[in-house]
């Protein structure tokens, strides 16, 4: 063996030992947050009057290639992340909150379904959840309520029948 040959041969050993360690390395830990469904959206409709101002929609795409978290705490979690970004559309738009939070599916013959749960996409790798609701802007309360600790008259009907005696 030729002595200029052994460091052109120590050179490909260590950048095949350097091609082969970097391709062994683990994938990055995936970080998912923590979301909370917001106060300020409702999966149904409210008894507080409100005026409709229009229908908001979002979409939220997740890292779903995770063995440490089951697929439906996920679909839930970012669930409540599109809520999140419903009612944050929902402010700009001069809204007070969203009613009516339904995810939305698409369907192969391009129809689409409207569900009161999370109901995500998933390609093995990539989650999705597609959501809308309608943005509301609160009413005044109703001036005939009664406010908080009043008290009523008695309310009294009277019969078009005469009692009998």
């Amino acid at each position: 063996m030729n002595p200029r040959e052994i460091p052109r041969r120590l050179s490909r050993i260590l950048i095949l030992v350097l091609a082969v360690g970097f391709a062994c390395t683990t994938l990055p830990e995936l970080k998912h947050h923590k979301y909370a469904f917001p106060k300020s959206a409702h999966i149904g409709d409210v008894k507080r009057p409100y005026e409709v101002l229009g229908l908001v929609k979002t979409r939220v795409e997740f890292q779903s290639l995770d063995p440490t978290r089951e697929e439906k705490d996920l679909c839930v979690n970012y669930f409540n992340k599109a809520a999140v970004d419903l009612v944050k559309r929902a402010r700009e738009k001069g809204g007070d909150a969203v009613v009516d939070v339904r995810s939305v599916v698409f369907l192969v013959d391009g129809k689409q379904e409207l569900y009161a749960t999370p109901e995500c996409s998933d390609d093995g790798q990539e989650g999705q959840v597609l959501a809308q609701g309608v943005v509301v802007k609160w009413k005044p309360e109703s001036l005939a309520s009664p406010a908080p600790g009043a008290v009523s008259a008695p309310v009294v009907f009277v019969s078009p029948l005469p009692l009998s005696p």
